[in-house]
């Protein structure tokens, strides 16, 4: 009986879903049939014994393979964003930025669309991938940042780009997302290169849009950069105060700020240039009948 049991257990330790079910299906037919030969009490009660038994060890094989491979799978992503946190930290050397274009457009229920163009140049050594990290004003559940979706293409010139890049993400922070971009073929070093980035972010600015709560809305930058224009677009007939962050500092040579042209979609556009590595300006925005409430803030480097 031990002899027959090892052999049931090892023909069903590869059996799929689609296998158990052909097996259950084949043992019933079995069953019906070798019933008019032996006692039918008797075989059903010997084959109901023995398919439980097998099920029930291949269930426990499942359950501990499963174990296994979500424990592996724990081990292998903390070393995978270990290493990818220690390139991370020394990529910033790899590129130069000379100018970023930031449009964030903001709808009436606090969902926002952030378009990303940035212009840089390879240093010292070839590029297969840039980062960008960019941020909310309050800590994001994980329902709401599974929500998020990031995608990147190359320019397009004469016709030629536009095509995806392959984007990975990993949250730093419940409020703070790191955006890998990684290029189809290395960009060699002293070479200029341009990364696209549409990032569609539901809720990250509820608070300030339904709450009426004051938001940063800031720009951070690990290493200097030649140009900054940073553009915040609202529905038609918003309106806020606005506070200047930053703009006095010694690190940027010069900035300013556009406010709502009248007749036109309220938006705020900072301009600035000659910005060293380090700096962190923008204005903090509230709508007008909103209450003092506690700030919330945004920013990217």
């Amino acid at each position: 009986m031990k002899n027959r049991l090892a052999l049931v257990f090892d023909g069903f330790r590869g059996l799929t879903k689609a296998g158990i079910l052909r097996f259950g299906l084949t043992l019933l037919s079995l069953t019906g049939a070798l019933s008019f030969i032996f006692n039918a009490t008797t075989l059903i009660s010997y084959i109901a014994a023995v398919s439980f038994l097998s099920l029930a060890g291949m269930l426990g094989q499942t359950l501990v393979s499963r174990s296994r491979l979500r424990e592996k799978n724990r081990r292998d992503r903390e070393l995978f964003e270990r290493y990818i946190d220690e390139i991370s930290k020394r990529a910033q050397f790899y590129w130069k930025m000379t100018e970023l274009k930031k449009t964030l457009e903001i709808d009436s229920n606090g969902d926002t669309h952030d378009l990303v163009a940035v212009k840089a140049i390879a240093v010292d050594q070839e590029l297969t991938f840039f980062r960008l990290h960019v941020g909310c004003g309050w800590k994001q559940p994980v329902r709401q940042r599974r929500k998020v979706v990031v995608r990147s293409c190359s320019p397009i010139s004469e016709g030629v780009g536009g095509v995806d890049h392959e984007v990975t993400t990993s949250w730093l922070t419940q409020e703070k997302l790191e955006v890998l971009v990684h290029f189809h073929s290395p960009v060699p070093a002293g070479e200029e290169f341009v990364v696209l980035l549409s990032i569609a972010w539901p809720g990250k600015c509820r608070p300030f849009m339904r709450d009426f709560k004051a938001d940063h809305f800031m720009v951070n930058f690990q290493a200097p950069i030649g140009r900054v224009e940073y553009t915040l677009k609202f529905p038609p007939g918003f309106e806020a105060r606005c506070q200047p962050v930053g703009f006095k500092q010694a690190g940027i040579e010069s900035v300013t700020l556009r406010p709502p042209v009248s007749g036109k979609s309220p938006s705020f556009t900072i301009e600035a240039t000659g910005v060293d590595g380090g700096c962190r300006f923008g204005v903090i925005l509230q709508q007008k009948k909103g209450g003092h409430d506690a700030m919330a803030s945004h920013g990217d480097d």
